[in-house]
């Protein structure tokens, strides 16, 4: 028996030694990944390289920093940067991976207070720095190098490290706030806890307090509950909680779960939910039909659960649709659950005053070609008669709910009298709602989409431009409000659109036969790409070079669809030459699809004084709310954005010249030098402002003349001195096209019609690559446009 239990043991004894090998391996491999000491005894000198090169330099910075980036080792881009900086002397500490895994001394200390010239404010010491010695010093630090702000106090709650969350990658936390690094420190003890660190950009520099190790996590979803442990959605992160304890059975619910020491304490689960059409999306409320206005929670969450999980931000949810949950505890909705994607039937469009230019109005008043009921209050509604005119100012105690409802009797059409359009005083079908706010009334109309495209296809294109090319028009119209209607300007008064060019023209045009049947032969067509409903830009004539996205400084890399296009025959030229494009513009190519189109080519002429004023205009007004596109001449020659008391005027005009356009011609970067100044205008947006003026006169292409709007017709422009006696007078402004020149021209389309085209073959021309697809505003169903 002794004999056999001391072979036993000695068949132990190998295993044994392996496995205190493992425990050594795993204790160094502790070691290289965290070197901050849990028993405070000291500060490594690689996290004091990494928290002091964050304060002097930037992420990108440090990344570039000598040749220590080859390493390998995290900790080595900080001491080269502080090298290179002169912060660090090798002789004092060594370039070494054994010297940055030590811990700093005072005698180190004192040798960077000497470079930082913070000797006089440091209590010197002896042996290790401790952290308590090191923090204080990196307050001296912050005090003298810190003054721009860089590193920030922040309050975080820790919820998960690499331990924790199978997404996180190496030396990465996920808080409350995202997603920071923390090479160098030890954050398992602080998840789930609430503490207050230093940090700059994604960088978290160093934790100088717990606040509190309970937290609750609110409004969080509980995805399961099972073998006692919570499968748990926070701040789009998935945990595993466990209870400890077998508890209620709560899986598939929105709650709050607080947290007490690293463990779960209290779940508060939330279920009580109410179900409406969403008549208004608030920043701090949600009206819904039904229930008035209710206020969001703090921590309000919008969750998506079918076919997987995902949170959105409250721009997700759609005014005018019943399609979500709204889940409630204590008179606030904590939390939205989308249902199924909603089908875009119907839009809703702020009516304006045209007289005014505004959306607000004074009064309103209306009636029916029909019978009609007004809603207003809880419950209440009155009848009226066909033709009966009804009035109410925002003092009406109707209106004392905020909202009342006109709806006709099937058929009707309401129609008001307080404001008129281009055919007099306007109708329209659906139904109507008119909002009391604090700047006047606003009047919204609720019609289905169909309808709707009936009264925009004819204000923005003539029934003379054929049948295919209003389809066109109309698959580009129903493309343009879905994405509004998903976009959601005006959610907060609870209307996807108005009815003026900054949408899409409504019912300033009566409608046609041939427009109702463009739009019932397209019905449910929609313009997608790689499966995404887009955003089918249209405008009148372009030069006939149409333009992309870089008009508004944007990349064509998020619409690929929306490409600089010739419209003649043969290579598309490059105009972004001077004498390139004014060779192109004098220049009338029979063969491009908008050589008869009025606008194809313009002229007009502006003053030397016309010029200085509308300048003194723009800086006064435009140029402080586009900043940065009007860009200020500094003494040393360069042009910088001005703040927000920038120069008002540039004295009187001296030149102007185009120093940069693109491929298409249009004019990029724009120079005007006066007595007092310079300024360079980028972009087309702001040159049209600039040069455009009511009073202007423009002869066109076809000989008839126009008369001017606010901006000019288009930015595809040279300019020709106008001189008296060798004197500059003013300029001609030599054009052409009408409009910013993105995505489908309608003239272009009204040719290509003429010429036999399909409207599919249309929409391929101007949006190459894309798709027609149903009207779901999440498309999930496409087959090819050809």
């Amino acid at each position: 028996m002794g004999r056999k239990r001391s072979s036993n043991r000695r068949k132990m004894l190998p295993g044994i030694f392996l496995a205190l090998a493992l425990l050594a391996i795993v204790g160094l491999c502790i070691r290289s990944f965290s070197t901050e000491k849990e028993d405070t005894d000291g500060i490594s000198r690689a996290l004091a390289a990494r928290q002091t090169a964050l304060l002097l330099a930037s992420a990108e910075e440090i990344k570039g920093a000598g040749e220590a980036n080859a390493s390998g080792a995290w900790y080595m881009p900080y001491g080269a940067c502080l090298y290179e900086k002169g912060v660090w002397d090798k002789e004092v500490i060594p370039d070494d991976r054994e010297t940055y895994e030590g811990l700093l001394t005072w005698n180190e200390l004192a040798s960077m207070a000497e470079k930082l010239s913070l000797t006089e404010e440091l209590n010197p010491g002896k042996g290790n720095v401790t952290e308590e010695e090191w923090e204080a010093f990196y307050e001296l630090l912050l005090k003298k190098y810190n003054r721009e702000g860089a590193v920030v106090r922040k309050e975080l709650t820790i919820i998960g490290t690499p331990n924790q969350l199978s997404e996180a990658g190496a030396w990465e936390v996920y808080t409350d706030q995202g997603v920071f690094s923390f090479e160098g420190l030890s954050m398992d003890r602080y998840v789930d806890r609430l503490v207050k660190g230093l940090v700059r950009g994604n960088q978290l520099l160093m934790v100088t307090e717990l606040l509190s190790d309970e937290i609750t996590y609110e409004n969080v979803w509980i995805e399961s509950y099972e073998n006692q442990a919570l499968r748990v959605n926070v701040c789009g992160i998935w945990r595993e909680l466990s209870l400890g304890r077998e508890g209620e059975k709560c899986g598939q619910a929105v709650a709050d779960i607080t947290m007490k020491e690293g463990k779960v304490s209290a779940i508060f689960l939330k279920r009580d939910s109410i179900r409406g059409k969403l008549l208004a999306l608030g920043e701090t409320e949600l009206e819904i039909e039904g229930y008035g206005r209710i206020p969001t929670d703090e921590k309000f969450r919008v969750f998506q659960i079918r076919d997987g999980f995902e949170e959105f931000t409250r721009e997700k949810l759609t005014v005018g649709y019943d399609q979500a949950d709204y889940i409630v505890a204590g008179g606030k909705i904590c939390a939205v659950i989308l249902g199924e994607p909603v089908l875009a039937g119907s839009i809703r469009v702020l009516l304006t005053d045209y007289r005014i230019g505004s959306i607000y109005h004074e009064t309103v008043s209306f009636t029916s070609d029909h019978g009609f009921t007004v809603y207003y209050g809880k419950e209440e509604s009155e009848r009226h008669g066909a033709g009966e005119l009804v009035e109410m100012a925002a003092a009406d105690a109707r209106l004392s709910e905020g909202r009342i409802r006109i709806v006709p009797d099937e058929g009707g059409k309401i129609g008001f009298t307080s404001f008129s359009r281009k055919y007099g005083e306007p109708w329209y079908e659906g139904t109507a709602e008119v909002v009391c706010s604090d700047n006047g009334l606003l009047i919204i109309n609720e019609v289905d989409l169909e309808t709707y495209l009936c009264y925009v296809v004819p204000s923005e294109m003539p029934e003379s431009y054929g049948l295919e090319a209003l389809k066109a028009q109309a698959v580009c119209a129903r493309s343009y409000a879905c994405r509004q209607i998903e976009k959601g300007t005006y959610s907060l008064w609870g209307a996807h659109v108005d009815d003026t060019t900054a949408f899409q023209v409504y019912n300033n045009t009566e409608t046609d036969p041939l427009t109702r049947q463009a739009v019932e032969e397209t019905r449910g067509q929609v313009i997608t790409c790689g499966g995404e409903l887009v955003t089918a830009y249209y405008y009148a004539t372009s030069c006939g070079y149409g333009n992309d996205l870089a008009v508004w400084g944007e990349s064509e890399n998020g619409s690929p669809y929306l490409k600089s296009i010739s419209m003649s025959d043969g290579e598309a030229p490059d105009l972004s030459e001077e004498s390139a494009f004014r060779t192109y513009l004098e220049t009338r190519d029979p063969t491009n699809l908008e050589y008869s189109a009025p606008w194809y080519r313009w002229e007009t002429e502006v003053s030397l004084e016309t010029l200085k004023q509308r300048m003194d205009s723009f800086l006064k007004g435009y140029a402080k709310n586009h900043r940065e596109l009007v860009l200020f001449r500094e003494e040393d020659g360069s042009f910088c954005e001005a703040d927000e008391d920038g120069p008002e005027t540039i004295g009187e005009i001296v030149s102007m010249t185009v120093l940069e356009r693109e491929r298409s011609g249009y004019v990029s970067i724009f120079l005007v030098e006066g007595t007092k100044g310079a300024v360079q205008i980028l972009r087309p947006g702001p040159l049209r402002a600039f040069l455009g003026g009511t009073e202007q006169v423009y002869q066109k292409s076809d000989g008839s003349q126009a008369e001017g709007k606010t901006i000019l017709p288009s930015a595809s422009i040279w300019l020709e001195e106008k001189q008296e006696e060798d004197s500059l007078k003013g300029y001609v402004i030599h054009g052409g096209g009408y409009g910013h020149g993105v995505g489908m021209s309608q003239t272009a389309a009204s040719a290509l019609s003429a010429r036999g085209k399909t409207c599919q073959e249309i929409l391929q021309y101007f949006y190459p690559g894309t798709e027609i697809g149903e009207i779901l505003l999440t498309p999930v169903r496409n087959v090819p446009i050809m």
